[in-house]
């Protein structure tokens, strides 16, 4: 889904304690998204809000303490309605730091509810990974049985959407530039993938695993293009070959017709978090930046 991009920034809004400033300079975290500033002092209520675990380097899977301290840095920026993305080289010692300047600052229960209700909202999308956060682990041994209450039906939640049992979660604010960019690959790697059906010169129906082995090859065949669908090929690749996913993009395509990017797009993401068409694309269109 999406990866390390957003919305350029230089502004950093909240109120950050030096040590926190100093935090932050010394993080690879510079630009991207601006996310909704908390502003809950009791309880727990959703806001829309970058999903940490399509942020994280995919270098850094199969290295949970890695993980973990990506999960605190992006908590902590989000608290602090700061942009999140990770870039250059990732330093665990930034995480040890946070935690710290969190723990000095456990009596302002107006920034502390924000680090909370962080970890609840990646806790839906996340899952059991944020546990591998120091920071979350802190928290945890700090919360009411109601606050356990509130994380226990977030990981729950999670484990439904991961078994298919409840739809994804569509709030990300960078998922309205993620469709953006992805349909202009679509576009072009789609038109490449009309020529090389075009040159087959079969009026054969083409079936959907040879489609998936052509938008492969065209993918492979240039390196230096198609970043998001190359990122997202496997699950790209498993839609278009699954005969269970209906997609008249798709039939298009077989058929010979005029292929439609968006409606292709629509349609994956559809598969992907089990929304219909017309519920997701408006759920995306909701998430648009507001310009400033």
């Amino acid at each position: 889904m999406l990866r390390n991009r957003g919305f350029a920034s230089n502004k950093l809004e909240g109120d950050l304690t030096p040590l926190a400033q100093a935090n932050l300079k010394s993080t690879p975290l510079t630009k991207a998204l601006l996310v909704s500033p908390r502003l809950v002092l009791h309880g727990w209520r959703r806001v829309a809000t970058a999903h940490l675990i399509h942020r994280i380097p995919p270098e850094l899977q199969g290295h949970p303490a890695l993980i973990g301290a990506a999960i605190t840095i992006g908590i902590y920026l989000i608290a602090h309605d700061l942009p999140v993305v990770y870039e250059g080289d990732f330093e665990i010692t930034n995480e040890q730091r946070i935690v710290e300047d969190c723990q000095q600052r456990g009596q302002d229960r107006r920034f502390i509810a924000r680090i909370d209700g962080a970890i609840i909202d990646q806790t839906e999308t996340s899952g059991w990974l944020v546990v591998t956060s120091r920071l979350v682990q802190w928290r945890m041994s700090q919360w009411s049985p109601e606050r356990d209450e509130y994380f226990g039906l977030a990981l729950a939640k999670c484990k439904r959407i991961v078994l298919g049992e409840k739809p994804a979660v569509v709030d990300d604010p960078a998922w309205y530039t993620f469709r953006k960019e992805t349909l202009e690959e679509l576009e072009s790697s789609g038109r490449l993938v009309e020529d090389f059906l075009r040159s087959q010169r079969s009026r054969i129906r083409v079936q959907r695993r040879d489609l998936a082995e052509a938008w492969r090859t065209v993918i492979e065949s240039h390196p230096n293009s198609f970043g998001h669908l190359r990122r997202e090929l496997k699950s790209w690749l498993g839609f278009l070959t699954n005969e269970n996913a209906p997609s008249n993009a798709i039939a298009a395509l077989q058929a010979r017709k005029n292929f439609s990017a968006p409606l292709a797009f629509d349609e994956w993401q559809g598969y992907q978090t089990r929304r219909d068409v017309g519920t997701l694309t408006t759920m995306i269109s909701r998430l648009k930046p507001r310009s400033r």
